[in-house]
C-alpha cells in the first residue's frame, strides 16, 4: 500500500483522537483497565500468536511495523500473553523517538520503526532493530505508524495496559474471564481524598463526633451525615418525599445507622457535653435564685412597711414606747428594767396553737397546734432547735386539741402530751412515735411527771379525778385520786424537802374553783389538803428551786380584775399552810385559759402573765412589785401559754398564740 492510501485512511482515524484519548490518561499519570480504541480496532480481528519462537514469521506476514499491531492483538487473544507494556524510548538508534514493546516474560525490547530492518538481541543500552518488513505494508500497518508518532508527541512517559486472561501462565485463578486491577497507589490517594472529604458533614459543614448528636451516621444510599442533620433533614426540610440530600434518592428515618468510620478523626465530646450541662444547670439556678431574692427583696419591702405602721400605731397607743431598739418593747421603768428582743416568730399554717414545752438537754422547744396536712387532720408539735431556732419537722399526735405537754425530768427523749380525746401519750422525741398510750373516761386538761418516782406520771381529767400511771405497768391505771367534779386545769409535782410544808413530797392540784396539796401517805397514796385560795383559777405554776407557786384567777364579784397569786410553802408541820407574798393585778377581762409563769431574771423573781384587756405580755418583779416590761402580742391575738426557759446561760421568753409563736431574748442587765 502506498502513502496516499495510507493518508487517506486516516481520514477516518484521525490523529486527534488517539491524542484526545491520551490526554486524559497523562492526568492521572496510569490508566489501569483502559484499553485505547485502536488498540481495540486492532483486536477485532486477532492473530493468534504461539510464543517468542513464531515472533519472526509473524513480523515477516505483516512487516516490521506491523510488530506494534502484533502486539495488540495477541493482548486480546486467547494465548498465554498476559500484559503488553509500550516505553516511549526518549531516542532510537537512528535518532527518533519510536515506541518499544515488551512482552511478559521476555526481555527482548522490540522498537516499533518503520525504518527497522530486524531484530537483535542485546544487552541494556543497545538498539534493537526489527527485521525488514514488507515493501508494501497494509493500511493498517500505516494506520498504526501514525498512531505511534502521536503517542510519541505527547509528554505521557509510560502507559500501562493490564489485561487477564485465564490460562495455564496467568498469575490469577479467578473464574471470570476478564479483571482489572488497580495499583495500590491509587486507593491510598482516593482514601485520603475522601478522609479529607468525608471528615465534615455535608449539611452543617462540621465535624462528625464519636458520640452525641453529631455522631456519624450512613442512610440507605450510603452517604454520611451527622445524626441530628440528617434526622431533622428527613423530619423537617423534606417534604413529602424524603430524599438524600446528596444524591436524592429516597430515604427514610429508619434507614439511618450509625457507622464507624475507618479513619475518621472524631472528635471528643463528653468533657464538652458535661460542661455544657453544668452551664446550662447553672443558668437554671442563677434564674431560680434571682426569683427567690426578687421575692425576697418584695417581702422584705412589704414586712418595713407593715413594721413602720405598726410602729406608728405603737407609738400612738403607748406614749412611752421606746424610740430606739425594739419598739415593740414598752417598759416603765426604762433605766432599770429589763427589755426583751424578738428573735424568732413563726407562723402556725392552720392556727391551734395551745400549749409549750422546753427540754434543757436537747436544746428542744416544742408548740402545740393544728395539723396542716389534710390526710392527717388532728393536732401535733411542732419541733424547734432552741439553739438556732429553725423549724425541724412536726410530728402528729392526737386527733384533738393538746391541753398540756411535760417532758421527763431525767429521759429527755420522753414527753408525755395529753389532749381532750381523753388520752395521754408517750412520746420519743428522737425517733417521732409514740410509745404507749393511756386511756381515760373523760377529756384531760393536765400532766405532769413524779419528781420522785421517774416512772409515774399524774394526769387531769376533765371530771375532776387526777390519775396515776406506772411506765411499767401499761395495763391499767395505778391509782385514782378523786375530788369534786371541776376539771384539773393544772398539775404540779412537789419534791419531798425535810421540815416545810408537803415535807413527804406530792402534787399540787388547781382546780377551776380550788387548789390542794396531795401529800404523799407513809405507806401508798395521798392525804387532801385545800390550799386558803379563791378564785376561779386558770392556771398552776409551780417552782421548786424557790418553793413558790403562781396561781392565776379570773375577774370576780370581789376583785374586777385578774389576779396573778405568789405563795410560798413555809417551814411548817402543816400541810395546808402557805404564806402569800403579793398579788399583781391584770386586765379587766379574761377571754380563753392563758398560762401565767415565773422565771428568775438577773438574780431577781419575775412574773410574767398575759393581759386581755392591752393585748401584750406584761411582765412583774417579785421585789418591788413593779411591772418591767410589756410585749404586744401578734396581731392582738390572746396568749395561751408563756414559757421562760435558758439557752447556753441565755434566758429566753417564748410565747404563743393562735396563728404564731414568738421568741424573745431577755438581756443579762
Amino acid at each position: 500500500m502506498d502513502d496516499d492510501d495510507s493518508d487517506s485512511d486516516m481520514t477516518n482515524f484521525s490523529d486527534d483522537d488517539f491524542i484526545d484519548d491520551q490526554m486524559e490518561t497523562s492526568e492521572n499519570e496510569s490508566v489501569v483497565g483502559h484499553v485505547p480504541h485502536y488498540l481495540r480496532i486492532l483486536s477485532q480481528n486477532p492473530s493468534p500468536v504461539d510464543d517468542q519462537s513464531n515472533d519472526s514469521s509473524y513480523n515477516a506476514s505483516l512487516g516490521g511495523s506491523m510488530s506494534f499491531s502484533s502486539a495488540a492483538s495477541s493482548m486480546s487473544s486467547a494465548s498465554s500473553v498476559n500484559s503488553v507494556e509500550m516505553y516511549h524510548s526518549p531516542t532510537s538508534s537512528d535518532g527518533s523517538d519510536s515506541p518499544v514493546v515488551v512482552e511478559p516474560g521476555s526481555r527482548d525490547l522490540r522498537p516499533i520503526s518503520s525504518s527497522s530492518s530486524g531484530w537483535s538481541d542485546g544487552e541494556a543500552g543497545s538498539n534493537y532493530q526489527v527485521p525488514a518488513a514488507d515493501p508494501a505494508p497494509t493500511p493498517v500497518a500505516n494506520v498504526m505508524e501514525a498512531a505511534a508518532q502521536a503517542i510519541a508527541q505527547q509528554t505521557v512517559q509510560r502507559v500501562v495496559v493490564t489485561e487477564q486472561i485465564p490460562g495455564p501462565s496467568s498469575a490469577s485463578t479467578s473464574s471470570s474471564p476478564k479483571s482489572r486491577k488497580r495499583p495500590a497507589d491509587d486507593d491510598s490517594d482516593s482514601n485520603d481524598v475522601g478522609n479529607d472529604d468525608g471528615s465534615y458533614c455535608s449539611i452543617c459543614l462540621e465535624v462528625y463526633t464519636n458520640s452525641g448528636d453529631h455522631r456519624i451516621v450512613s442512610i440507605k444510599c450510603g452517604h454520611l451525615f451527622g445524626k441530628s442533620c440528617i434526622e431533622r433533614w428527613l423530619k423537617v426540610s423534606c417534604g413529602a418525599i424524603k430524599r438524600c440530600p446528596s444524591c436524592n434518592t429516597k430515604a427514610a428515618v429508619k434507614d439511618i445507622r450509625i457507622i464507624y468510620a475507618k479513619k475518621l478523626t472524631a472528635m471528643d465530646t463528653a468533657e464538652n457535653d458535661r460542661l455544657k450541662n453544668e452551664l446550662e444547670k447553672a443558668y437554671s439556678d442563677n434564674k431560680r435564685l434571682e426569683l427567690e431574692l426578687t421575692k425576697c427583696k418584695m417581702n422584705v419591702e412589704m414586712l418595713e412597711k407593715r413594721f413602720l405602721e405598726q410602729q406608728k400605731e405603737m407609738k400612738s397607743k403607748f406614749p412611752g414606747s421606746s424610740s430606739s431598739g425594739n419598739p415593740g418593747c414598752i417598759h416603765c421603768n426604762r433605766s432599770q428594767s429589763t427589755v426583751p428582743r424578738l428573735v424568732h416568730t413563726h407562723r402556725l399554717s392552720k392556727g391551734g396553737g395551745r400549749v409549750l414545752a422546753h427540754n434543757k438537754y436537747l436544746s428542744l422547744l416544742v408548740a402545740s397546734h393544728a395539723s396542716a396536712n389534710p390526710v392527717f387532720q388532728g393536732f401535733g408539735i411542732t419541733k424547734i432547735n432552741s439553739l438556732d431556732f429553725n423549724i425541724s419537722e412536726f410530728v402528729y399526735l392526737h386527733p384533738k386539741p393538746i391541753r398540756d405537754l411535760s417532758f421527763h425530768q431525767s429521759e429527755p427523749n420522753v414527753l408525755l402530751s395529753v389532749s381532750l380525746d381523753k388520752t395521754a401519750k408517750l412520746v420519743d422525741v428522737s425517733c417521732n412515735s409514740v410509745v404507749h398510750t393511756y386511756q381515760a373516761e373523760s377529756p384531760v386538761w393536765s400532766c405532769c411527771w413524779d419528781l420522785q418516782n421517774p416512772n409515774v406520771c399524774f394526769i387531769g381529767t376533765q371530771s375532776g379525778s387526777i390519775l396515776q400511771f406506772d411506765r411499767r405497768r401499761t395495763d391499767k391505771v395505778m391509782l385514782e385520786l378523786a375530788g369534786d367534779r371541776t376539771p384539773i386545769v393544772g398539775l404540779s409535782s412537789v419534791p419531798a424537802v425535810p421540815g416545810r410544808t408537803l415535807s413527804r413530797g406530792g402534787i399540787i392540784a388547781c382546780r377551776l374553783s380550788s387548789i390542794w396539796a396531795l401529800e404523799r401517805g407513809v405507806n401508798e397514796g395521798f392525804i387532801n389538803h385545800r390550799l386558803p385560795l379563791e378564785g376561779t383559777f386558770i392556771s398552776l405554776n409551780f417552782d421548786k428551786e424557790l418553793d413558790l407557786i403562781l396561781a392565776s384567777a379570773r375577774p370576780n364579784q370581789q376583785c374586777s380584775t385578774a389576779r396573778h397569786m405568789v405563795y410560798q410553802l413555809t417551814p411548817s408541820d402543816n400541810p395546808a399552810r402557805c404564806q402569800h407574798l403579793h398579788t399583781f393585778h391584770g386586765g379587766s377581762t379574761v377571754g380563753n385559759i392563758s398560762r401565767s409563769r415565773l422565771f428568775n431574771a438577773n438574780k431577781e423573781t419575775f412574773v410574767c402573765a398575759f393581759n386581755e384587756s392591752s393585748k401584750a405580755v406584761e411582765a412583774f418583779q417579785l421585789s418591788s412589785f413593779s411591772k418591767k416590761f410589756s410585749l404586744p402580742s401578734k396581731e392582738n391575738e390572746s396568749v395561751s401559754d408563756l414559757l421562760p426557759f435558758y439557752v447556753n446561760q441565755s434566758l429566753y421568753l417564748s410565747t404563743v398564740s393562735d396563728n404564731y409563736l414568738s421568741v424573745y431574748s431577755i438581756p443579762a442587765k
